[in-house]
C-alpha cells in the first residue's frame, strides 16, 4: 500500500514538473509581402510580461505551457496565439484590419502592374495608403529607420527619406516633388512615399534603375545589373566609353549572441546590420564584368588595354591610398579622350 502512494506521488510530480516546464516561444512577425514588423507588442498573459518585436520583427522568451500569447499593432487585428506543451518557432502573418476599405484599383497595384508613370501622374489625389500602419492586401507599410533598441547599423540606405528619380521598366524618366525615397539594402527593394509615414515597396521587375540624393546632396546612381546584383541595385561609381565601375552592397541581420556564466561573456549583446561591399569593373566593349579588389596590382591587370593611361595616373597620384575614391577618378581619367 505505501508503495502504490509512494510511486503515486512520483507520478503527479513528475506530471506537474513537466506542465510547469517554461515553453519557448521564438517568433518572427512580417507582413503578407514578407516585410518583418518592428515594435508589435507581445504580452504573455499569464506571466503578465510584455516586450517588443526588434528590428527584425524577432521576438523570444518562455511561458508556462497551455497559455496564450498576445500579439498587438495598431491598424492590425490582434492574434491570440495558443501555447501547448511543445515549443513554439514560427513566423506569424498580421492583417490589415480594414481589408475591405480599399479602391477597386489602388495606386500600388497601378505601379505594381507595370503602370508606374500612370500611378504617379494621379496618384497624388486618388491614392489610399493608410497612415501609420501596414496594409499587406495593398502593399504599403511604414518602415522603421530607427530602432528602440541597440540595433547597431541599419536595413535601409538613410536613415530617412530622401528626393530622387526612378527610370522604370518603360524606360520612363519619373522626376515627381511629391515623391521622397529610400532603399531596403537587405531585400534589394525601392521605396517610395507621399506622406512619409507610410510606404510603397515598388516591385523589382518595374525598375531599372533609380537616383538617390546623400545628405550633402549628391546624387548617388543604382541601377539593375543581374549578372552582379541578381535581386539586389548596384550603385554605379563611374561609367564612360571604357570602364565601369560598380559597388554592391550586401546587407544582413545578426541577432544578439550574447552569454554570460557570471564570470566570463561571449559573443555581442546587441543585434546587428552589417554590410558586405564588393567592387566590379566592367570592360565596355568587351561587356565583361570582374570582380575586383582595390590594389594597385589588380587594377593594372585588369585595365591593361588602358596601360599608358593607367601608368600616368599611377605616377601622379603615387603617394595616394587605393581607396573607392582613387579607383572611381582612376576610371573617369581612363575614360577621358585624349
Amino acid at each position: 500500500m505505501k508503495t502504490f502512494f509512494l510511486l503515486s506521488g512520483i507520478i503527479c510530480f513528475t506530471l506537474k514538473s513537466s506542465f510547469c516546464q517554461p515553453i519557448p516561444v521564438k517568433e518572427s512577425v512580417k507582413i503578407a509581402t514578407g516585410y518583418p514588423v518592428a515594435g508589435v507588442t507581445v504580452k504573455a498573459k499569464e506571466e503578465r510580461r510584455e516586450i517588443l518585436t526588434d528590428s527584425a520583427g524577432n521576438f523570444f522568451f518562455k511561458v508556462s505551457p497551455y497559455s496564450v500569447v498576445q500579439l498587438s499593432y495598431d491598424g492590425y487585428t490582434e492574434i491570440d496565439l495558443k501555447i501547448t506543451d511543445k515549443p513554439v518557432d514560427t513566423v506569424i502573418i498580421l492583417s490589415p484590419e480594414n481589408v475591405n476599405n480599399q479602391p477597386d484599383e489602388t495606386f500600388v497595384s497601378k505601379v505594381n502592374n507595370g503602370n508606374f508613370q500612370t500611378a504617379i501622374s494621379t496618384g497624388v489625389s486618388n491614392t489610399t495608403i493608410y497612415g501609420g500602419s501596414i496594409n499587406s492586401s495593398s502593399g504599403t507599410f511604414f518602415p522603421q529607420f530607427t530602432h528602440k533598441e541597440e540595433t547597431q547599423g541599419s536595413r535601409y540606405l538613410f536613415n530617412g527619406w530622401t528626393k530622387g528619380s526612378v527610370v522604370d521598366s518603360h524606360d520612363t524618366v519619373i522626376r515627381s516633388p511629391s515623391f521622397s525615397y529610400n532603399y531596403d539594402k537587405v531585400n534589394g527593394v525601392l521605396l517610395f512615399t507621399l506622406d512619409k509615414q507610410s510606404a510603397v515597396a515598388v516591385e523589382h521587375a518595374q525598375v531599372k534603375s533609380f537616383t538617390l540624393f546623400d545628405q550633402e546632396g549628391n546624387p548617388m546612381l543604382f541601377r539593375y545589373i543581374p549578372k552582379i546584383g541578381q535581386k539586389l541595385f548596384v550603385n554605379v561609381l563611374a561609367e564612360g566609353e571604357n570602364y565601369n565601375f560598380y559597388k554592391l552592397t550586401k546587407t544582413k541581420f545578426i541577432k544578439s549572441n550574447y552569454q554570460t556564466d557570471g564570470m566570463t561573456s561571449t559573443g555581442n549583446p546587441y543585434d546587428e546590420y552589417t554590410d558586405e561591399v564588393i567592387y566590379f569593373i566592367e570592360n565596355v566593349k568587351t561587356q565583361r564584368i570582374e570582380k575586383i579588389s582595390l590594389k594597385r596590382k589588380a587594377l593594372r591587370l585588369l585595365l591593361a588595354d588602358q596601360k599608358e593611361k593607367t601608368d600616368r595616373y599611377f605616377s601622379d597620384h603615387r603617394d595616394e591610398a587605393a581607396d573607392q575614391q582613387f579607383v572611381q577618378r582612376l576610371i573617369d581619367f581612363v575614360n577621358k579622350r585624349p
